[in-house]
């Protein structure tokens, strides 16, 4: 980038010494009087809240830029492998959610914006060179793209979930209305396998692990296994799906879906394990990764560490999973001003990426 550019009709007999001083900061006039050159300005405030990867060299990240508390823009930018690229976003309130199917497909909800009356967040599609706004389904959580006419999102109140065909939303019941909750994550792997967990409630009004299942045509219930003590509550807050497995994530038990047997297993890791953090991802079935750092190998659970970060306090939001490459996504604090990061999961450590861009 250059700091400034000589004006077309420049004299010829500008002075080496002229061109010198013009280098140190300092442009030349038609006049022949020096003027002050422009001052690049400091990126604002930011932060990267979600991403998708479609393969190891493709990821979209969404987020939030701030002047000062308010107001909030979107944010979004691409990542390539190697380094970050910023993308045009329409005017919002910030972007929390984002899921990609392809390089040319990916959906994001943004957040409401208070200030201006804005109650509902919007949705967004980007069709590879740009982002469109499109009909938001009722309330936007988090999204899950298997395709361009196949994304999720679910609703724990309502006990629902909401099907993108390309065209419009489509409101699903799950459980049967009423006040408990039954949905907490939705993930899909492909048009024929889709799964939502969360919890629901009993006839001793104890609360039970649930998943709800898409198989191409229609969502079925089923009750994960018993951890094996009665009485007890369990929940699962997190999902993955891939190829033909899911991978669920909760207390006080996770487990393993195989779709070809139809039959779950129990993956609960060991007390030196914790599975911190909301969401899950998995590459492959030997490869998934919780967002607080704990890796899913196939068969037993590890904690990971991420590299250090610049700045204090960092923090990362979402990861995203493709083969055995992981892209996790947050914040950090510099100069009492947040700052986007990320890092990269190569199979075998955390390597912090070059620093994602902010406008």
């Amino acid at each position: 980038m250059n700091v400034f550019s000589f004006p077309a009709r420049v004299r010829r007999g500008v002075a080496a010494a002229g061109v010198c001083l013009a280098m140190l900061g300092t442009g030349i006039s038609l006049a022949g009087q020096a003027q002050a050159a422009p001052v690049a300005k400091a990126p604002v405030p930011a932060q990267l809240t979600s991403v998708s990867c479609v393969r190891p060299t493709w990821c979209m990240a969404v987020g939030t830029t701030f002047k000062g508390v308010y107001p909030a823009n979107n944010l979004a930018e691409i990542w390539n492998g190697a380094s970050w690229r910023l993308v045009a976003t329409p005017a919002g309130a910030g972007l929390a959610t984002v899921s990609c199917s392809a390089t040319w497909y990916c959906l994001a909800f943004g957040s409401v914006d208070f200030l201006k009356g804005i109650k509902k967040a919007p949705a967004f599609r980007w069709n590879g060179s740009k982002w469109l706004k499109i009909p938001a389904p009722t309330k936007p959580v988090s999204v899950s793209c298997a395709s361009r006419t196949l994304c999720v999102t679910e609703h724990s109140h309502q006990q629902s979930v909401e099907t993108w065909n390309g065209k419009l939303w489509t409101n699903t019941q799950l459980c049967g209305g009423g006040s408990e909750h039954c949905t907490a994550d939705t993930v899909c792997a492909s048009a024929s396998l889709c799964m939502t967990v969360g919890w629901g409630k009993t006839e001793l009004y104890n609360e039970d692990a649930l998943a709800h299942i898409w198989d191409g045509k229609q969502w079925s219930n089923s009750y994960v296994p018993e951890d094996g003590d009665a009485g007890i509550d369990s929940t699962l807050f997190g999902v993955s799906c891939t190829a033909q497995m899911c991978l669920a994530v909760g207390s006080p038990a996770s487990y393993e879906w195989d779709d070809v047997t139809k039959t779950w297993h129990d993956v609960t890791p060991g007390s030196g394990v914790k599975l911190s953090g909301l969401d899950v991802s998995c590459g492959s079935t030997t490869s998934c990764m919780m967002g607080g750092g704990a890796w899913w190998n196939g068969s037993t659970w590890t904690n990971t560490q991420f590299a250090p970060a610049p700045g204090t306090n960092p923090w990362y939001s979402w990861v995203s999973c493709k083969a055995t490459m992981c892209l996790a996504v947050g914040a950090t604090t510099i100069a009492h001003k947040e700052r986007p990061i990320a890092q990269m999961w190569n199979g075998t450590a955390w390597n912090a990426t070059t620093a994602p861009k902010a406008p």
